[in-house]
């Protein structure tokens, strides 16, 4: 799986260095990638990639020591119910060092949230950071494109969603899954007799279904 998730990671960003022209307009250009994205620095392809900083000073020291003409950021919104908290505060920063030098090309890479027709408090948030993106982008001439791409998932990244509520399996702990965080839905049945048709819906950690993590009765349409 690890192995599985930087190969797309990599996909990832091959298609967006193609995507702004960077692999024939500056084929020898440094790439900076910021955030959680699995990968690691890899000298002779130009790629840097660190953590968001959790310091001012590092995230100052980035932009004085290395001279990149690309950067892309891996919103936390890039994972399922990743971590909402600083999402803005951790862009502005970002972008206030990048208006210094607008030779510095920027892509957010975010997920599926800000176009979602409902309005909930987590769209609005992410439809906030992709505003920042774009008030930076026309105030200050940064070069700023937003990519959403489907929700990345790992078995390894400590934060993500799926990591913490498998880890809860296996040490025994309790198992709640809260805000519609998980949707399943299969096949319309049809009854030739016309009566009315329910379905039982259970979901389990293992193939025998010894370890039934949810279950719900009587349920009328086929979703969940």
């Amino acid at each position: 799986m690890v192995k599985h998730l930087k190969k797309v990671c990599k996909t990832i960003i091959s298609t967006l260095i193609k995507f702004v022209g960077f692999d024939h307009i500056f084929p020898e250009s440094e790439v900076f990638i910021m955030g959680n994205s699995l990968l690691k620095t890899e000298r002779k392809k130009h790629l840097i990639v660190r953590p968001f900083p959790e310091r001012d000073e590092e995230l100052e020291d980035i932009f004085r020591t290395y001279d990149f003409e690309l950067m892309v950021y891996f919103s936390n919104y890039i994972t399922f119910r990743g971590t909402m908290e600083g999402e803005a505060e951790k862009l502005r920063k970002v972008l206030s060092y990048c208006k210094r030098s607008k030779e510095i090309h920027v892509i957010y890479l975010t997920g599926p949230e800000a176009g979602d027709a409902a309005t909930t408090g987590k769209t609005l948030l992410v439809r906030g950071a992709e505003n920042l993106c774009c008030q930076y982008g026309k105030m200050y001439q940064i070069p700023v494109k937003i990519v959403r791409i489907p929700y990345l998932y790992s078995g390894v990244y400590k934060e993500d969603y799926f990591y913490k509520m498998f880890a809860a399996i296996r040490s025994g702990e309790p198992v709640e899954i809260q805000d519609n965080a998980l949707n399943l839905n299969w096949d319309v049945s049809y009854d030739f007799d016309a009566e009315d048709i329910t379905y039982i819906v259970e979901l389990a950690t293992d193939y025998q279904f010894q370890n039934v993590i949810f279950r719900q009765e009587g349920v009328a349409v086929p979703e969940v």
